[in-house]
């Protein structure tokens, strides 16, 4: 074993430092409380052994990784030494210790998970608009992009033989309406005057017939006359008593006034008349095209000269300022979107605020999930 040992350090109370002694080989522990203690030079020497000075190193190294030998280590490292007067003292400094935070943890049952799903946002209304009757279009008198308000005027159809119609129909009207004024208000003093003249001058035809039809009677039963001047007597006779009858009729109804029912009839002819005018004058709107809603156009589909049918639509149209978007999630997590919740939605770099305001019932065929619609 050679003399020379080799050099360690030995662990320390506090503010202790190791020196070593070149020229003598010999270790020195000095104590801040001014104890010394001196390990003989031959002790060493004399009864170590090779594995015993190898496993001296080995101990001092777990002693310092244990608790106690880390506070012992940071202790002799902060206090203040005085090697500095002897230049051959070597000083072992541990490396810097990295402060950190700590956080503590706590069990949980459950915890949150944040999903995005993506979506398109698409306006609230998208229309294909046109006319609800068939006829030739005669004008269009807005285009593509044009921004259109709600109820504005978009097309016409031709409406020449409507508005025929339509006079045809006024005229017949005012005919019914002025006979039901005449039903209504009555005979005239002057026709009841002319009525009862009527019957004043029938009564005196009666008295002549029944005089004649007399007189005849007795000449043809005194042979004087044939039978058939005798008939022809009675026959006049029962003519002139008829017009009498029927012409007292008449002057009873010009004195009693207009039936009731007959007022009522004449006035479902009228109404009648009112009702025909009233669909056609609905025909004439189907030929005036207005906007649903509030948009803009976005496809002109014909052009005018064209004879269109119902069903044949005219312009594409989209709503302005509304918006919704409709987001794809699986089928399993669109129950946890409920109706009128409010749910995050980022469009490019903003943040909204949106409202659940439906789930539609059938999967996308495409990506096999439910669409969320959000407002």
């Amino acid at each position: 074993m050679d003399d020379k040992l080799e050099e360690h350090q030995l662990p320390c109370s506090d503010d202790n430092i190791i020196n070593k002694d070149d020229n003598s080989q010999k270790r020195i522990l000095e104590v801040n409380q001014n104890q010394e203690y001196t390990q003989p030079e031959n002790i060493i020497k004399n009864h170590f052994k090779k594995p015993l000075a190898l496993l001296l190193p080995i101990g001092i190294l777990i002693f310092i990784f244990t608790p106690p030998g880390r506070s012992l280590l940071n202790q002799i490292t902060s206090s203040k030494t005085n090697s500095t007067n002897n230049s051959n003292s070597i000083i072992t400094t541990p490396k810097n210790i990295l402060t950190v935070k700590t956080q503590s943890v706590n069990p949980v049952d459950s915890y949150l998970v944040k999903r995005s799903y993506n979506g398109t946002v698409v306006p609230r209304r998208t229309s294909l608009i046109g006319f609800e009757r068939s006829g030739k279009l005669e004008s269009i008198v807005v285009d593509k992009g044009s921004k259109v308000k709600a109820g504005q005027t978009l097309a016409f159809l031709d409406t020449k033989t409507l508005r025929a119609t339509q006079r045809e129909l006024l005229a017949q009207r005012a005919q019914l309406v002025a006979q039901l004024k005449e039903l209504q208000a009555g005979a005239r003093s002057q026709t009841i005057a002319a009525a009862r003249a009527n019957v004043n001058q029938l009564k005196s035809q009666l008295q002549l017939a029944r005089t004649k039809n007399q007189r005849r009677k007795q000449l043809y039963i005194q042979g004087a006359i044939s039978k058939e001047r005798f008939d022809e007597a009675t026959s006049d006779l029962n003519s002139k008593q008829a017009n009498l009858e029927e012409a007292q009729s008449k002057l009873n109804e010009l004195l009693a006034g207009t039936r009731p029912e007959q007022i009522e009839a004449q006035q479902a002819s009228v109404e009648q008349f009112d009702a025909k005018i009233a669909s056609l004058e609905v025909e004439l709107e189907k030929s005036i095209l207005k906007a649903p809603f509030t948009g803009t156009i976005s496809t002109r589909l014909v052009d005018e000269g064209a004879v269109v049918s119902i069903g044949s639509f005219i312009f594409r149209m989209v709503e302005d300022g509304i918006l919704e978007a409709h987001v794809g999630v699986p089928v399993n997590a669109a129950n946890k979107h409920k109706q009128s919740k409010t749910k995050p939605v980022m469009i490019g770099e903003k943040n909204y605020s949106a409202r659940v305001l439906s789930k539609l019932p059938e999967l996308d065929p495409s990506t096999r999930t439910t669409t969320v619609v959000l407002k």
